[in-house]
C-alpha cells in the first residue's frame, strides 16, 4: 500500500492506515475499494478512532463477496448468518444450538458446503471451530440483518453460552460482556455490566489495562443506566486503576477523578471494604498533585489506627502528604507509623511499600542518602514478597539518586535492573519512567544513540510527558540539531499548557532546561516563558525542596545570562546546598560558579568549577565536564589574574576533546572562540610562587598553623570537600608529600 493510497499526494494518518489494513487484511481489491470509498466521503484525513468504529463496506466489496455467497444454498446461507453473529470464530455446537428448526446433519452439511466455498475455514487442532476467511464476509452477513434481529440473536448467544459454559463462565466474561451489550436494548445492562466487570478485572489481572480500559468504560456506561449503586462504583474504581495503567502524567487527574467518585459511592453506601480498596490503591503520585490524599485522611476515619488496614492507608500517606502537600514532617509521621504496623504485624510487603515509599518523598526532599538508604532496604525486601510495584519505584528513587551523587556505576545497575521489571509490570507510567533512567545514565556519559532510543521508546508510550520531552530536547539541542530541539521545545509549551498550574515536575523543569538550552544555543527569546513557570513553582506554599531547588536554578540561570547582579545575588545565597550535587545532568557547583561570576566573586567562582570538575571527572560524566571546563576557562579569562589565561588553554583544550569526541557543535563552536581569545591576551605572571593562587595560600597557611579540613573549612566558610580539593592542588604545586612538608613550604616561601 503507498504513503499516499492512491489519493492525489496527501499522506494519510499511520492510525487509518492501520485500520485499514486491519479490516481488508491486506487484501488488494479490498484495499482499493475502501480507499475509493473514504476518497467519495473525504474521510481520508478524518478522525481514525471514528472510521474504526463506523467503518461500512464498500459496495464494490459488498458486490464481490454477495456474488461468491450467492451461490450457496438458502440454509447455508442461514447458518453462515447466525454464525457471523457469534464472530469471526464459532464453534459448530453454539451454531447447532441457536439453528432452530434445522438438524444437526442440515447444520454440517451447511458447513461443508461453505469450507468448498471458500466463506470458512476449519482452525487446525480443533474440533468443530471454524473461522470466517475473511472478516469483511463475515461482517457483510451480519448487516444482513436488522438491528432488532441483531439484538436478539446476541441476547439468545449470551445466554446459550451461560449455560454452555456453566460455571466456568467467568473465564469467557469477554465474550459474554461483549454478546451482552450487544443485547442490551433486549435484556437491560444487568448482565452486562456484570460480565464487563468480570472482563476488566481480568484484565488488569494480566496487565492488559488498554483492554481493562474499554471493559469498564462499558460497565460504568451500562451501570449509569441501572437502578442502584454497586455496579457503578465498581466500574468507576476498575476505570480509575485501567486510566492510571494507560494515561500519560499530564492526564492523572482523570484517574483519581474516578477513583474520587467510586470512593464517595462506597462511603456514602457505608461499604467500608470497597472505601479502603479505593483510598489504598497505589495509583501514582506525582510531586505537587494531591492525588487521593483526601480520600486516604477520610478513610483513616473510618478504622482502627492500628489495624493492618491503616497501616497500608499511612503508607499511602506518606506519599500524599509528601509530594502532594509538599509536608516532610506529615509524611515521616505517616512514615513511622505504617513502619511501626508492618514491623508489628509482620507484614513484610507493607514495610517494603512503606520504604519505597519514604524513599521517594526523601528524594523530592533533597535527601537523597536517606533515599539510598531506605529504598535498599525495600529492595532487599523484594525478595521475600511478591511485590514487584514497589521494587520497580525503590529501584527509580534509588537508580536516580546514585546518578545524582556521582555514584555513576551503581546507577547504571539499578536503571537495568529497572526496565526488565517495570516491562513486565507493562503500565505505561513505570515503563516510561524506567526508559527515562536509563535515558538519564547513558545522556550523563554522552552515549547520544542509547539515549535517543531509551527516549523514543518514552515517547511512544507517553507522547506528553514532560520529562521526556525536556530531556530529549536538550540532547537535540546539544548535539547541533537545532530544528529537533526547537520541535520538542514546542512540545513541551504545548504540554504545559495542558498541565494544570502548580508545583510540579513539568513547570519546574521548564523553569531550568530552557535558560539551560539559552546558554547552549544563545537565543533568549523564550527565558519568559522559564520565569513563567518558575513562579508558578515558587508561589505554591506546597512545593518540594527539590522543585523549588529547580526554578530557582533556572532563575539564576537567567540572571546569568542578562548579567543581573542582584538576581545573581538573591539565589546565590538560596542555592548554597546545591554544592556537591547533580539534577538531571547539570552540575550544581556548576551554576554556582555561573552565578558566582556574575556578581564578581571569582575566588568563589573557581571553588565552585573546581568542585564541578571533581564530581565529573570521579562521576565520567563528559558532557557536563565539558561544558564546566568551558565556564571556568571563560571566568578565567575574564578574570585575568596571574596565572589564569594558562589555566584557561589547558581546559579549553579538554573541553574541545570531549566536545568534538561526543558530537557536540555547539559547545566546540564556544570553545573555539575562547581559544582565539585566550591566544590573544598576554600571560601574568602569578603573584604567589608555583601557580598558587590566593586561596590556596589562604588555605596553606592554616595548614602551617596546625589547622584541620573541617576547622579551615569552618574559618573560610566552605565545604570541607571544597578544602580537600585546595589541599590535593597545593601539595601538587608544592611538590610536598604531606601536609607537614606543606607547611616547611610556607615557612620558607614566607607565607605564615
Amino acid at each position: 500500500m503507498g504513503s499516499t493510497l492512491g489519493t492525489g499526494g496527501e499522506a494519510p494518518a499511520q492510525g487509518l492506515v492501520e485500520t485499514i489494513h486491519s479490516r481488508t487484511e491486506g487484501n488488494p481489491f479490498f484495499i482499493t475499494e475502501v480507499v475509493r470509498l473514504l476518497a467519495e466521503r473525504q474521510e481520508l484525513a478524518g478522525d481514525d478512532a471514528a472510521l474504526s468504529t463506523e467503518f461500512t463496506i464498500p459496495e464494490g466489496v459488498r458486490d464481490v463477496i454477495g456474488q461468491r455467497l450467492n451461490r450457496l444454498p438458502d440454509d447455508c446461507i442461514q447458518a453462515l448468518t447466525t454464525a457471523s453473529v457469534i464472530g469471526r470464530e464459532f464453534d459448530f455446537r453454539l451454531l447447532n444450538t441457536l439453528s432452530d428448526g434445522i438438524s444437526e446433519d442440515l447444520i454440517l452439511e451447511a458447513l461443508d458446503q461453505a469450507l468448498a466455498a471458500g466463506v470458512i475455514e476449519e482452525l487446525p487442532g480443533t474440533a468443530g471451530l471454524h473461522r470466517f476467511s475473511h472478516a469483511l464476509i463475515q461482517q457483510t452477513l451480519a448487516e444482513e440483518l436488522s438491528a432488532t434481529r441483531r439484538a436478539r440473536l446476541h441476547a439468545r448467544i449470551g445466554e446459550a453460552l451461560e449455560e454452555m459454559y456453566g460455571a466456568d463462565t467467568e473465564r469467557h466474561a469477554g465474550a459474554l460482556a461483549f454478546h451482552f451489550g450487544e443485547a442490551e436494548a433486549v435484556l437491560g445492562p444487568e448482565k452486562l455490566v456484570r460480565y464487563s466487570l468480570l472482563a476488566g478485572e481480568q484484565a488488569l489481572a494480566t496487565h492488559a489495562y488498554e483492554e481493562a480500559l474499554v471493559h469498564f468504560q462499558r460497565a460504568l456506561s451500562a451501570a449509569e443506566r441501572q437502578p442502584g449503586d454497586a455496579g457503578m462504583a465498581a466500574a468507576l474504581f476498575g476505570l480509575g486503576r485501567a486510566q492510571g495503567a494507560t494515561l500519560g502524567r499530564q492526564q492523572l487527574d482523570i484517574a483519581f477523578a474516578s477513583m474520587g467518585r467510586a470512593f464517595e459511592i462506597y462511603a456514602g453506601e457505608d461499604d467500608v471494604a470497597g472505601a479502603l480498596r479505593v483510598a489504598g490503591y497505589p495509583l501514582h503520585q506525582i510531586a505537587g498533585h494531591r492525588g487521593g490524599v483526601d480520600l486516604v485522611s477520610r478513610a483513616l476515619r473510618l478504622i482502627d489506627p492500628d489495624s493492618q488496614e491503616a497501616g497500608r492507608l499511612f503508607s499511602r500517606y506518606v506519599l500524599g502528604r509528601g509530594l502532594g502537600e509538599g509536608n516532610y514532617e506529615g509524611a515521616t509521621e505517616a512514615f513511622d507509623k505504617a513502619l511501626a504496623i508492618a514491623q508489628r504485624t509482620g507484614d513484610l510487603a507493607l514495610e517494603m511499600q512503606t520504604l519505597a515509599h519514604s524513599s521517594n518523598v526523601d528524594y523530592w526532599h533533597l535527601h537523597l542518602e536517606e533515599t539510598i538508604a531506605k529504598g535498599l532496604r525495600a529492595i532487599e525486601l523484594a525478595h521475600q514478597t511478591d511485590d514487584q510495584l514497589s521494587e520497580v519505584a525503590a529501584r527509580f528513587w534509588v537508580g536516580i539518586a546514585l546518578l545524582n551523587t556521582g555514584n555513576s556505576k551503581e546507577g547504571q545497575h539499578h536503571a537495568a535492573a529497572i526496565l526488565s521489571k517495570a516491562e513486565d509490570l507493562r503500565g505505561h507510567y513505570w515503563l516510561a519512567t524506567a526508559l527515562w533512567l536509563n535515558e538519564f545514565a547513558s545522556r550523563y556519559e554522552g552515549d547520544w544513540q542509547a539515549a535517543r532510543e531509551f527516549n523514543r521508546r518514552g515517547l511512544l508510550l507517553s507522547p506528553s510527558d514532560a520529562r521526556l520531552l525536556v530531556t530529549r530536547m536538550v540532547l537535540e539541542y546539544e548535539t547541533g540539531n537545532l530544528d529537533e530541539g526547537n520541535e520538542y521545545l514546542e512540545g513541551l509549551v504545548e504540554t504545559l499548557r495542558l498541565v494544570t498550574s502548580g508545583p510540579r515536575y513539568d513547570h519546574a523543569s521548564a523553569a531550568l532546561m530552557i535558560p539551560v538550552v539559552a546558554r547552549i544555543t544563545g537565543e533568549v527569546d523564550r527565558l519568559h516563558i522559564a520565569e513563567g513557570a518558575a513562579k508558578t513553582v515558587l508561589s505554591a506554599e506546597s512545593a518540594t525542596p527539590f522543585i523549588t531547588r529547580y526554578a530557582r536554578w533556572g532563575l539564576a540561570l537567567i540572571a546569568v545570562i542578562r548579567g543581573d547582579v542582584e538576581l545573581a545575588k538573591e539565589h546565590y545565597s538560596a542555592l548554597q546546598s546545591s554544592a556537591g550535587t547533580q539534577l538531571d545532568g547539570l552540575n550544581g557547583d556548576r551554576v554556582l560558579g555561573l552565578v558566582a561570576r556574575t556578581i564578581g566573586e571569582f575566588e568563589r567562582a573557581s571553588e565552585h568549577f573546581e568542585n564541578a570538575l571533581a564530581f565529573c571527572r570521579e562521576a565520567s560524566y563528559r558532557p557536563e565536564l565539558a561544558w564546566s571546563c568551558h565556564d571556568y576557562a571563560e571566568t578565567l579569562l575574564e578574570h585575568q589574574g596571574p596565572g589564569d589565561r594558562s589555566k584557561a588553554i589547558l581546559l579549553l583544550e579538554e573541553a574541545q576533546s570531549i566536545s568534538t569526541d561526543l558530537g557536540m557543535p555547539p559547545l566546540m563552536a564556544r570553545v573555539s572562540a575562547l581559544q582565539e581569545k585566550a591566544a590573544s591576551l598576554p600571560e601574568r605572571a602569578p603573584a604567589y610562587p608555583d601557580g598558587l593562587t590566593q586561596r590556596e595560600v589562604e588555605v596553606l597557611r592554616l595548614i602551617a598553623s596546625g589547622k584541620t579540613d573541617r576547622e579551615i573549612a569552618e574559618e573560610l566558610f566552605i565545604g570541607v570537600r571544597t578544602v580537600s580539593t585546595h589541599v590535593g592542588n597545593i601539595l601538587n604545586k608544592t611538590n610536598s608529600a604531606n601536609r607537614t612538608e606543606a607547611a616547611s613550604y610556607a615557612n620558607q616561601q614566607g607565607l605564615v
